[in-house]
C-alpha cells in the first residue's frame, strides 16, 4: 500500500466522529467539541506530512468525542448535572465510528512511520524503488495487523454485549487472556523468524 493512501484513509477515518459531531443535533457545546476534533485532524495531517516532526494531534483529535460521550450519559452527568445534549441513538453512532477513526490513527502511525524511514533511507543513498517497495510491504503488515486486533476486539465486544448473563470466574477471564496473548506472541515471534531467515 502507497503511503499516499494510508494518508488519505487516516483523514477520511479520523475526520468521521469530528463531522458526524457537526451534523446532529445537540448543545453548542457539542459542535465545538466537533469543531475542535475536525481542526485537530487537519493540524495532525499536516504534521504528519512533515517527516521529523512529532505529532499529538492525532491522538487530541480522539479526545473531544469521547468528552461528548463521558459529558452526555453516565455519573459525570448525574452528578455534575452537565450535559452536551447528544441523543442516547446518536451517541451509539458516534461510538461506532471512534472505531473506524481508531483505523485512521493506526494509518496515521503507519504513514508516519513509512515517511521517517523513507526519508533517513533517501539520505543514505537507498535505491528509490526498492524502499518503496519495501515500505509498501510495511504499510500492509502494519495496517493488516491493525485490522485484525481492531476485528478481534469489535468480535469480543459483540460477544459480550450480546451474552450480557453470562457469567465467568475473573481468575478463569486471566488464565484464558494469557493464553491468547501467549498464543498470538509465539505465532508472530516464529513468523517474524521466518521472514527474516527467508
Amino acid at each position: 500500500m502507497r503511503s499516499v493512501v494510508l494518508l488519505v484513509f487516516a483523514f477520511i477515518f479520523l475526520l468521521l466522529p469530528g463531522l458526524f459531531m457537526l451534523t446532529i443535533s445537540g448543545s453548542t457545546f457539542s459542535i465545538a467539541l466537533g469543531a475542535a476534533s475536525v481542526l485537530c485532524v487537519l493540524g495532525s495531517v499536516y504534521f504528519a506530512s512533515r517527516p521529523g516532526r512529532k505529532n499529538p494531534l492525532k491522538f487530541i483529535s480522539f479526545l473531544f468525542p469521547i468528552f461528548a460521550i463521558i459529558l452526555s450519559k453516565g455519573y459525570v452527568v448525574k452528578y455534575l448535572h452537565f450535559t452536551v445534549g447528544i441523543a442516547a441513538a446518536d451517541l451509539g453512532n458516534l461510538f461506532d465510528l471512534l472505531f473506524i477513526a481508531q483505523l485512521g490513527l493506526i494509518a496515521m502511525m503507519s504513514y508516519e512511520t513509512s515517511n521517517a524511514i523513507r526519508k533517513v533511507a533517501t539520505e543514505n543513498g537507498y535505491d528509490e524503488l526498492e524502499l518503496t517497495a519495501e515500505t509498501g510491504k510495511l504499510n500492509n503488515f502494519s495496517f493488516g495487523i491493525g485490522l485484525l486486533g481492531l476485528g478481534g476486539a469489535f468480535l469480543i465486544y459483540l460477544f459480550i454485549t450480546s451474552v450480557p448473563t453470562l457469567q465467568i470466574n475473573p481468575i478463569f477471564a486471566l488464565l484464558l487472556f494469557g493464553l491468547v496473548y501467549l498464543g498470538l506472541s509465539r505465532f508472530l515471534a516464529r513468523s517474524r523468524r521466518r521472514g527474516s531467515q527467508a
